[in-house]
């Protein structure tokens, strides 16, 4: 495994901090919001489903997990939020109303068109940034949502938001690398080292295509989907001083998505 670091430094990161969510009146579409969005689907020969999505917007859910935390966050330079699916309102602007809730004055932006990977992604900019000595504290914004905007059955089952908090992460943290992301039409022969060598936590959609591999005692695997929810299982089985790896796939795209968590 080699892994992407300009500088030959990990990204420090704490244990993800995962809030899930249920019920929720969802938001109420206005009748532009609601053209807008059947322009964005109709390009890809989609429709609308359900026509008045129910659950949280990624705001409703950020603002949630930060007033439930025992002890607020640092001041960031940096707030990405991660996604596999577009919010389900687009007339909030999500990126900017997570940026105001946390402390500091972060720069915002987000990561999409990555299916699963999006977290991943994102880790890695700010992993660059760190690197190059423009960041010290930055946040990952990971979301799941129940609802969808289009009709399709791999939606997740509850809405969800992973928090992953790098920089000054104190006692609990591990050195992050996210390693090259690579085309793998058969994951399980890719992995086939790294789970000789250590435990690796696997999303639901790389289970699907690890065959006998995912059988191994060194596999957890994750059982919900979502690009949250591989984080959401690593932050379960966390440990300060163990090395082992996170892992998802992206069938679509064929491309296998990895970080390697190590002590500092």
């Amino acid at each position: 495994m080699t892994a992407n670091c300009s500088a030959g430094r990990g990204l420090p990161v704490g244990r993800p901090i995962v809030r899930s969510f249920t019920g929720g009146a969802g938001p109420l579409l206005q009748p532009d919001e609601r053209r807008t969005i059947d322009d964005l689907v109709a390009a890809h020969g989609m429709r609308p489903a359900p026509p008045d999505p129910s659950g949280l917007t990624f705001s409703q859910m950020a603002q949630g997990l930060l007033e439930s935390l025992d002890r607020p966050l640092p001041p960031l330079g940096a707030t990405i939020l991660a996604y596999q699916e577009p919010d389900i309102t687009v007339a909030e602007v999500a990126g900017s109303r997570v940026a105001d809730l946390c402390p500091g004055d972060p720069v915002a932006f987000s990561v999409s068109g990555q299916g699963v990977g999006a977290p991943f992604t994102a880790l890695r900019v700010l992993h660059a940034m760190y690197a190059a000595g423009e960041l010290t504290g930055g946040a990952v914004f990971a979301f799941d949502q129940s609802a969808s905007l289009y009709a399709d059955g791999n939606r997740a089952e509850r809405d969800r938001v992973v928090l992953l908090v790098t920089g000054d992460v104190g006692s609990d943290g591990l050195m992050l690398d996210v390693l090259d992301e690579v085309p793998a039409d058969d994951p399980a022969s890719v992995l086939h080292g790294a789970l000789d060598e250590m435990p690796v936590t696997v999303g639901a959609q790389l289970a699907d295509h690890l065959g006998p591999a995912a059988r191994r005692r060194s596999v957890e695997i994750t059982r919900e989907r979502g690009c949250a929810a591989v984080w959401a299982t690593a932050a379960a089985s966390w440990r300060p001083g163990r090395r082992s790896l996170v892992a998802d796939y992206d069938p679509g795209t064929r491309r296998l998505f990895r970080a390697l968590l190590q002590p500092g």
